[in-house]
């Protein structure tokens, strides 16, 4: 409601509380990364558009705060990396000061925050003993290795299938065994390429005229 119209906020709200593609996030005790980091992720982001708006001492609490919802979350789950980005596309979103380039320069010093506060939770993982790659998870349960153009291919191919879900939720499980793309061709490849593609075009049609929604 912050950053949309009363339908929009409303419609994002319901489709992020009831849809059933969801279920698992709470369901599974595995998942419980997922809503803990996902209610930090929010958090930091209201606040940083809370600071954005806000002056002197108020404008240094909320953005001084949106980054520490940021580390505490990034230690929930990696997937906290994204905040920085879509910090930035806030800005540029919904930020009136002019060129992308003075947008960027009056925020430019929060965002050297992220990047700091990133190095400190790369140190500690390091410290702890975390590998710095997943190198394992390179190869399949047969032993097979996969190289990074397969995983592309695969990660199309997966953005296709949990649209469709999305979209389509008669199957309400996540996707344990996806049979790896031997070939660009492959239609669930295509489809992901596809969907993709209209993606970027719904992103771009909406930007001028409802950013929340392109958002």
């Amino acid at each position: 409601s912050r950053l949309a119209t009363k339908w929009v906020a409303t419609f994002s709200a319901l489709l992020f509380a009831l849809h059933p593609v969801h279920v698992q996030a709470v369901s599974y005790i595995s998942s419980r990364s997922d809503p803990l980091y996902t209610a930090l992720a929010l958090f930091s982001l209201l606040l940083w558009h809370e600071g954005r708006q806000a002056q002197g001492s108020r404008r240094q609490l909320y953005l001084g705060l949106a980054l520490s919802f940021y580390f505490l979350g990034l230690f929930a789950k990696e997937t906290m990396i994204v905040v920085p980005g879509l910090a930035l596309l806030m800005d540029l979103a919904w930020n009136d000061a002019g060129s992308w380039q003075k947008k960027i320069k009056q925020n430019l010093i929060w965002y050297l925050g992220f990047l700091l506060l990133f190095s400190i939770y790369f140190s500690i993982r390091l410290e702890e003993g975390f590998p710095l790659t997943m190198a394992g998870s390179r190869k399949l349960a047969t032993g097979i290795e996969v190289g990074l153009g397969a995983r592309l291919l695969l990660a199309v191919k997966l953005f296709g299938l949990y649209i469709g879900l999305a979209f389509y939720p008669v199957h309400l499980y996540f996707f344990r065994i996806v049979p790896l793309p031997q070939t660009f061709l492959e239609w669930g490849v295509i489809s992901g390429l596809i969907l993709l593609a209209v993606l970027v075009f719904l992103i771009r049609r909406f930007w001028r005229s409802q950013r929340e929604i392109s958002f």
